[in-house]
């Protein structure tokens, strides 16, 4: 792996599961060009996205199912000057560095894999926020709303990607749609959504 990285040019790699260990991490966050990052089911302990959070250059990271990704793994992401989109789960990351999100210095998209009712309050926190991809919040309840309310003044262009369907039960979208304004909007599993 060393040795692929060190490829100049380099802008784009994906490394899933043990590729992306903790020695990979570090390797990666050397990379001055390397913008976007797929570490899907990463083998990385915190040690190793302590490290990968030393990038200065990183702008996407994709890690979906990473099992060690932790509290300690998201505050240090929350200091990477370049993190523009990420997509990793946080079901092990508590609620005091879930509070640091707010802090993401250039977090533009997110993708809240495993968060629950109480993590979004600080995704409506979000005042750069563009774009919110809730396809993997499969155990939120309509609780959630209640940090929409306030997403309609502090980010009002906020958009969602794929589906928020999981999180929302039928009879909250009008309490969506009257809190934000949808830029974009794909529903999929559409249970209990009629005409």
């Amino acid at each position: 792996m060393a040795h692929l990285v060190a490829l100049p040019n380099l802008a784009s790699l994906g490394a899933d599961g043990k590729l992306s260990d903790d020695i990979a991490m570090g390797h990666f966050a050397a990379r001055p060009r390397l913008r976007r990052l797929r570490i899907q089911e990463s083998a990385a302990t915190e040690a190793g996205f302590e490290a990968l959070a030393q990038s200065r250059s990183l702008s996407h990271i994709w890690g979906r199912e990473s099992r060690n990704f932790a509290s300690r793994s998201f505050v240090a992401f929350s200091k990477m000057p370049a993190l523009r989109t990420l997509g990793i789960n946080c079901s092990k990351v508590d609620d005091a560095a879930l509070a640091t999100l707010p802090d993401f210095p250039a977090l533009r998209e997110l993708t809240p894999i495993g968060f629950q009712d109480g993590g979004f309050a600080h995704v409506g926190k979000c005042t750069r926020l563009q774009r919110l991809t809730c396809m993997y919040c499969r155990d939120t309840t309509d609780a959630v709303l209640t940090g929409f309310w306030i997403w309609d003044s502090v980010s009002p262009k906020l958009g969602f990607g794929k589906s928020p369907a999981p999180i929302i039960k039928h009879h909250a979208y009008g309490t969506l749609a009257a809190a934000i304004i949808l830029t974009s909007a794909g529903f999929v599993l559409g249970i209990g959504i009629s005409s």
